[in-house]
């Protein structure tokens, strides 16, 4: 049989809020025990008997939630933002675009943002058995890599652009590609930017905990007039000869 185990505190006669809910199971031949909180002066347990009878698939979520642990779910229709729910809401420390979801070994990047203030939302998906969800926080840091004099690890600073922390890391090198710099985002989406004037990049909000490579220029392969009117020609001719035989077969 499965219960639901809550926590509370009281002080000065007053409830506080749960500290602790959890779904274990238990019967007179094994119990699963609480090993993961320890209980204090005044706590109150709140132990409620569930219909969960042969349930076997739960999803772990970690991080920035107000009561992180596993969540035994029922159906397949249970969505993120219901364990998300269950586990109490985010912290206010929590950034949801830094998510991840780590299924079969996989770590997927994911963004909160938008499913939790409309869980209707198309970007909403459901959970399955074993899945993970972490909930990160914000690393007040960008990451800066490839061809700049001092590439490494740079504080974040809201509202600089992207030329800012090239500036920053020392400029770029003169390796480096003008053509071939990125910015990858928390939620593992990548841009890239090209450049406007030699003193301005065009560029969003850079996002906390994004990181910006910039490309060698022997790794950009320039673009060739001659190879691509050469190829055009060489498409041109192939249909061209397909549509001479479609037209000989047909007269036959």
């Amino acid at each position: 049989q499965y219960f639901r185990v809550e926590i509370s505190s009281r002080s000065a006669g007053k409830m506080k809020s749960k500290l602790y809910s959890k779904t274990v199971f238990a019967n007179k031949n094994n119990i699963q025990m609480l090993d993961d909180y320890k209980l204090q002066n005044d706590d109150i347990i709140l132990v409620l008997e569930t219909k969960l009878q042969a349930i076997t698939k739960s999803v772990n979520i970690a991080g920035e939630v107000q009561y992180p642990g596993d969540y035994y779910i029922d159906n397949e229709n249970t969505f993120v933002t219901d364990i998300i729910a269950r586990a109490g809401g985010l912290t206010e420390a929590a950034y949801p675009i830094s998510s991840k979801l780590i299924r079969s070994k996989t770590v997927i990047n994911l963004s909160f943002s938008k499913i939790m203030k409309n869980p209707k939302s198309k970007l909403n998906f459901t959970v399955s058995d074993r899945d993970s969800v972490i909930v990160g926080t914000k690393p007040n840091v960008i990451q800066i890599v490839g061809e700049v004099n001092s590439p490494g690890t740079y504080q974040y600073v809201r509202g600089l652009k992207i030329s800012d922390y090239l500036k920053r890391a020392g400029g770029l090198t003169n390796n480096s590609s003008k053509s071939g710099i990125f910015i990858e985002y928390p939620n593992g989406i990548s841009k890239k930017y090209k450049r406007l004037s030699p003193f301005n990049f065009f560029i969003n909000d850079v996002l906390d905990g994004s990181s910006i490579t910039v490309l060698a220029k022997d790794i950009i392969e320039p673009f060739s007039i001659t190879e691509y009117v050469t190829n055009i020609t060489a498409i041109y001719s192939d249909l061209m000869q397909a549509y001479l035989i479609i037209k000989v077969l047909r007269q036959e």
